[in-house]
């Protein structure tokens, strides 16, 4: 053995354990990640889940980014039809947790109502109740 080369011997455990570690990283599962919910299928899958129906019940009419009165993070809000009674709901999606919360039209006041669907006509026209 000359003096400038090193017995074979001593790179092979560093080479096994490097195949090693590549072939179990090779077969051990991928971990799986999960995005959020879209808004809008998330607002109709509520409606769906805590008043009956398919979420496909449920045709959105209108969304926005709302700012509390009190300070804190925007939040997206929705309203939906329900096309089987025709009734009008709002949906709520609280950006911390992503929790949804959500009231039905006969809860607002008549002049929060601002669009309705024709279901025969499919046309969307504009709500005037009370001398709103």
């Amino acid at each position: 053995m000359t003096a400038h080369s090193r017995p074979a011997s001593l790179g092979r455990p560093a080479a096994v354990a490097l195949a090693v570690v590549l072939c179990a990283g090779a077969t051990l599962p991928a971990g799986t990640s999960r995005a959020a919910e879209p808004n809008e299928a998330a607002g109709a899958r509520h409606l769906a889940d805590t008043l009956g129906g398919a979420p496909n019940d449920y045709t959105l009419l209108h969304e926005r980014t709302l700012v509390p009165d009190h300070g804190g993070a925007p939040m997206w809000s929705a309203k939906y039809l329900d096309r089987r009674t025709g009734e009008i709901h709002a949906v709520y999606r609280d950006p911390t947790d992503g929790a949804l919360a959500g009231r039905s039209g006969n809860e607002e006041g008549p002049c929060e109502l601002e669009l309705a669907l024709d279901v025969a006509s499919g046309e969307v026209q504009t709500l005037s109740a009370d001398g709103c």
